[in-house]
């Protein structure tokens, strides 16, 4: 008679695995089979991939070799506590600066002035303003597997597998009954 064992399902991780192409031929060709044998994980499978070429295909180019060093500049002054220098941009005299400020504060108080103005409108006069809330996924969508216990506050949807500390038995749960000897002749000391 000739018995094989059943293959296991694969986790979740190794089907995201599968999608993004990271598997070995034996593993990659064992998933094909199983997903041939159950439509409903290949369907998920199948939006996961749609859902890559979608990523791939909205995805910016990477900026030019030539455009990252003003960043890393910018990012080494942010560092040191100091501004980062402009390439071809010369300081202003200091009364230039007072001038500017003087120009922004009477904008903002014309802008000010015309938006309270505006808002006295009786509210039949204002266009209807309609705001429409775009989710993306919700609390049933997603399921977490594991997080790293620093990253649980910044959770914005989902709830991290176990939410506090995981208690296996305490003190009384556990009865000790007749300890037997060990060979060398001890009896194992079991605190109460």
């Amino acid at each position: 008679m000739n018995w094989q064992m059943a293959e296991p399902d694969p986790t979740p991780e190794q089907l995201a695995a599968y999608v993004d192409g990271e598997l070995d031929r034996a593993t990659h060709e064992r998933i094909e089979r199983w997903l041939a044998d159950h439509p409903e994980p290949a369907a998920e499978v199948e939006g996961q991939r749609q859902l890559q070429r979608l990523w791939k295909a909205s995805t910016p180019e990477e900026p030019a070799g030539d455009r990252w060093g003003p960043v890393l500049a910018g990012i080494h002054a942010g560092v040191a506590g100091r501004e980062p220098p402009v390439p071809g941009r010369r300081k202003l005299p200091h009364g230039w600066g007072t001038a500017g400020l003087t120009t922004a504060a009477g904008i903002l108080l014309a802008l000010g002035t015309w938006l309270s103005l505006r808002s006295s409108d009786p509210p039949s006069a204002r266009p209807p303003v309609s705001e429409e809330t775009l989710t993306l996924a919700s609390g049933d969508d997603v399921e977490i597997i594991s997080i790293a216990a620093a990253d649980v506050r910044a959770l914005v949807v989902g709830q991290p597998p176990l939410q506090e500390p995981l208690v296996l038995a305490s003190a009384d749960d556990m009865a000790v009954e007749n300890p037997q000897p060990e060979a060398d002749g001890m009896i194992p000391y079991v605190p109460r």
